[in-house]
């Protein structure tokens, strides 16, 4: 990066090398940004001004410039990815006041947006299931006549109840309650494309957990959705996978993937620039 023709007329800084979170008026120095002297910024061929983050512009051109401020863009003005799971994608450009052209001759891209986080998936069935013979008083009193249930229970023994050598409690069961396995989380949604980011696909969503005896396991978490590409909104996640049926209920179904993360802004304060040529745009503007 050099500053050259510091005249009475105009000032002009070449850009000829990366550079990152780039504010003018750090770059000309807050006297000559706020002194009435028309600025010049050329972005060379091959040159990308980029955003390390979706806090930050790739180009801030702030309030408080005196004059008239020139962009020429050769190069390249790319804002950050949106994180994963629905963030928003990072803006390019700040515009903070009236006087500013731009001749974008080469491209100005907003970050995309990140991907929906997969949906959880559906409980699994509850079920149940019966242990064995219950021989008890109770048992007896249901199924025997006075005064047959005086009798006694003896367990591990087919049927088990017995007066006398008689039966005296034929087909008493213990039925347990078992409950359904539960839903797998949905997969992370893929980071958006940006400065130094490329996009990336979801993960996939995470199994459920099994169920008890005759209960439903739980479903499959969903896949995560994509991240966009510059300038675009990443996909939604996918639905989770329902749960398992059980012998008592059906499973549930799954949850509904996350929504995506919006595109940022190639642009923001678009009201404030004179366009000289448009070149390629990518994003929201404002």
């Amino acid at each position: 990066m050099a500053i050259t023709n510091f005249t009475s007329s105009e000032l002009t800084a070449y850009i000829t090398s990366t550079e990152e979170n780039l504010n003018l008026e750090t770059l000309f120095g807050a006297s000559k940004y706020q002194s009435s002297i028309r600025k010049r910024v050329v972005v060379e061929e091959g040159v990308i001004i980029g955003a390390t983050s979706t806090a930050n512009y790739a180009l801030n051109m702030p309030s408080g410039f005196g004059g008239r401020l020139v962009l020429v863009n050769k190069g390249s003005i790319q804002g950050a990815g949106g994180a994963g799971n629905g963030g928003t994608g990072g803006n390019a450009i700040f515009a903070g006041a009236p006087n500013i052209l731009i001749d974008n001759r080469g491209s100005i891209y907003s970050g995309g947006g990140g991907g929906g986080k997969g949906g959880t998936g559906g409980t699994g069935g509850s079920g149940n299931y019966s242990s064995g013979y219950s021989c008890n008083y109770s048992c007896c009193v249901q199924h025997c006549p006075f005064p047959a249930w005086m009798g006694i229970c003896i367990p591990g023994t087919n049927p088990p109840c017995f007066q006398m050598g008689s039966c005296c409690c034929t087909t008493c069961y213990t039925t347990v309650s078992t409950s359904g396995g539960g839903g797998g989380a949905g997969g992370n949604g893929g980071i958006g494309r940006g400065y130094n980011a490329a996009l990336a696909a979801g993960l996939a969503g995470v199994s459920g957990s099994g169920g008890g005896i005759n209960s439903g396991g739980g479903g499959t978490g969903g896949t995560g959705g994509s991240g966009g590409d510059f300038g675009s909104s990443g996909s939604a996640g996918s639905s989770g996978f329902g749960g398992g049926n059980g012998n008592v209920t059906a499973g549930l179904a799954g949850l509904a993937g996350l929504s995506a993360g919006l595109a940022g802004y190639y642009v923001v304060n678009n009201s404030n620039i004179t366009w000289i040529s448009n070149g390629t745009l990518a994003g929201r503007v404002v």
